[in-house]
């Protein structure tokens, strides 16, 4: 079943069975309705989550792995290769996305789920995720638990698929990103980060984005400064907790995607690698992470 979360501005729909994904965000304007998350206006099956639709959750680790090779304290464990995203070199977005989510409680305006992780993961932990609706805000939070006896590391954020259109033209994207992470044609990044180019600059200033024209486009960003998306009939503004400092971006034919997570691409390499600001988290046992997005509508 989707669970609906709304106020008089805004209805959320999510689904438990399919990662807890969010499906639907529709805002209502003095003389219509839009819902802003692309979602191919079909009847948003409770049990799948078609590609290129929805809002999914990437945990314990966001985006790629290179080859699925994770290096901790627990030994080198091989990960799967994606198998539905188009990669199929990497281990990509984590083992929740798709998976049964339980409900931990169900209000008028708030949700909250969780999931334990297990295999092919070598660390027990849990993820929890809430969401509740404030005024024109959607508020989501993400937590992560380590109950393993070792320091688990982790990354975790969210993969929103944002329409182009509405119902008139194209929406323009606007970032005041500090630097961008140099990538090789894999998408996985050298250790280089771009200060300036004319993504960068065209970002800043605000541009429409062509189709791809943002593929393989990880920006770091001071997640407490607004990204503003923008259609002719309304803005979306994006604002996070300060650990949410990376932004993916993607934008295929038919939406554009704006990710916000806690670290880069293939980030615990790196982190191995003894590469600074990754972005990494390393919780030991007991301890919690939690970080959180606000996405704001004004009319």
């Amino acid at each position: 079943m989707n669970l609906t979360i709304k106020n008089k501005n805004i209805k959320a729909v999510f689904s438990p069975l399919a990662g807890s994904s969010l499906r639907s965000l529709i805002v209502s304007t003095n003389d219509a309705s839009y819902d802003v998350i692309s979602n191919f206006d079909d009847d948003l099956s409770p049990n799948q989550l078609p590609l290129g639709s929805g809002s999914f959750i990437m945990a314990p680790w966001v985006n790629r792995i290179k080859s699925g090779l994770l290096k901790t304290e627990k030994g080198l464990t091989k990960l799967p290769n994606d198998v539905f995203f188009n990669d199929r070199l990497n281990a990509i977005h984590g083992i929740v996305w798709n998976k049964e989510w339980n409900i931990d409680f169900h209000e008028e305006n708030r949700i909250q789920c969780s999931i334990d992780l297990t295999k092919p993961w070598p660390f027990k932990g849990k993820i929890v995720m809430k969401a509740f609706i404030q005024d024109n805000s959607l508020i989501q939070q993400l937590s992560g638990y380590n109950y393993d006896d070792v320091p688990m590391p982790i990354g975790v954020g969210w993969h929103p698929w944002f329409r182009r259109i509405l119902n008139k033209e194209q929406a323009v994207l606007k970032i005041n990103a500090k630097s961008m992470w140099d990538l090789d044609d894999k998408g996985i990044p050298t250790g280089a980060l771009i200060e300036n180019n004319e993504i960068l600059e065209k970002l800043r200033e605000g541009l429409t984005p062509q189709i791809d024209e943002l593929n393989k486009c990880c920006l770091k960003v001071n997640p407490e400064e607004q990204i503003l998306y923008k259609w002719p009939e309304l803005e979306l503004l994006i604002e996070s907790s300060e650990d949410l400092g990376h932004i993916m971006l993607y934008s295929p034919e038919n939406s554009v995607c704006v990710e916000p997570q806690t670290t880069t691409v293939n980030a615990f390499q790196l982190e191995n690698d003894g590469l600074d600001g990754t972005g990494v988290k390393y919780l030991k046992k007991g301890e919690s992470f939690s970080v959180s997005t606000k996405w704001s509508i004004d009319y």
